[in-house]
């Protein structure tokens, strides 16, 4: 959450910004922490986990802008990308939402940037694996829109609820998230309402963020499934009512529990995997300014890391080569997540990590499948 909102501070520079924090009663000191480093941060405290929907219904009661961002904290932004989705709201007057091409901790490419409705065949291909074996196929990767470009923009059908732009005027007539969902399938439902609205949910894969995928839930819990294919169900429910639609709710509900099955094996079968962890990497590289990389440097070494087993680049990317097997930690300072970005997309051999200056934590992510490395102070 702390290099969340240090980039969030970044992107709202040159903009007329509010930024609301709703705290969904966690146990680790977050407020106390984060409430005298971000003053410019409304922090709100529940006394219970609302969930995802709830929590941001409350948030959204309190927002006065005329386009609201709900923002997971296992995010970054580029100094630029709020500018950015801005201009796409003001050449395209039937925007009505936005969504933005999300990339994992190693640069990867994230599917669930964009998605279909789900019906029965896209869940069935979904989960016997057939759309990841045909990533691009139209019609057997219909869900995550394979035939759609990640670097494309156009209309779709949902967007991702880690990052979603909306009119506000838009939610306060649909009235926001439906509370029904505790957590997933929130972003499923809203984006369907918005479409019924008359307005576009416009994918626009040209303004890219990083998403930790997995910090702001553990997949690794025992009712992850339950949770994200329940919520699937209050989808199907919702909307695929009446004597005509018995098959698809049919074949929907036989696809979801087909889906729980197939998810506990997987468990399985990764419980005695090992994800490379951040002590695990011989050589820290640390890239950027010289004050940013002293303070990250001093955080390396109360984590643990030998100060022989960390080395420098400076003054900036740009004198980066590769270092295979290695972890290159970017000290963001002068150097802008603009750029990192675009390193990292032509990087496959390194891990990365994050550092923004006046915090205490190092984040990065081995894969989309970890719940990531955190090193605060």
């Amino acid at each position: 959450m702390e290099q969340c909102l240090s980039s969030i501070i970044r992107a709202i520079q040159n903009l007329e910004a509010e930024v609301i924090v709703i705290d969904n009663c966690s146990s680790d000191h977050t407020l106390e922490y984060l409430t005298p480093r971000f003053g410019q941060v409304q922090f709100i405290q529940n006394n219970q986990n609302e969930g995802f929907a709830k929590a941001n219904n409350k948030a959204l009661t309190m927002c006065r802008g005329k386009y609201i961002l709900f923002l997971n904290p296992d995010t970054l932004l580029a100094e630029n990308t709020l500018e950015e989705c801005l201009k796409v709201f003001s050449r395209n007057q039937r925007c009505g939402a936005l969504g933005v091409r999300m990339l994992d901790g190693k640069g990867n490419f994230l599917p669930e940037s964009k998605r279909a409705i789900p019906t029965a065949s896209n869940t069935f291909f979904k989960i016997t694996g057939l759309a990841s074996a045909f990533p691009h196929s139209k019609t057997l990767n219909n869900y995550a829109l394979g035939n759609v470009t990640p670097e494309s923009m156009q209309a779709i059908p949902v967007l991702s609820g880690a990052f979603m732009m909306v009119q506000k005027k838009l939610l306060d007539n649909v009235h926001g998230f439906d509370e029904s969902y505790f957590m997933y399938g929130e972003d499923i439902d809203l984006s369907y309402r918005l479409m019924q609205t008359g307005f576009e949910n416009i994918y626009a894969g040209h303004i890219p963020i990083i998403h930790f995928k997995g910090e702001s839930t553990h997949k690794n819990q025992a009712n992850y499934a339950h949770r994200f294919y329940g919520a699937m169900n209050i989808f199907v429910s919702k909307y695929y009512t009446g004597k005509k639609n018995i098959l698809k709710r049919f074949f929907l509900r036989a696809g979801i529990q087909g889906a729980i099955f197939i998810h506990k094996i997987k468990r399985a079968l990764k419980s005695n995997s090992t994800v490379k962890e951040f002590t695990d990497v011989e050589t820290y590289f640390l890239l950027g300014d010289r004050i940013c990389i002293d303070e990250a440097k001093s955080l390396c070494i109360k984590s643990g890391i030998r100060e022989n087993n960390i080395a420098f680049i400076e003054p900036g990317i740009n004198n980066a080569t590769h270092f295979d097997q290695s972890a290159i930690v970017f000290c963001l300072g002068n150097n802008t997540l603009k750029d990192v970005i675009q390193f990292m997309q032509n990087r496959k051999t390194e891990q990365f990590y994050f550092h923004y200056l006046g915090t205490n934590s190092i984040i990065g992510s081995s894969d989309k499948n970890s719940t990531g490395t955190i090193i605060a102070n």
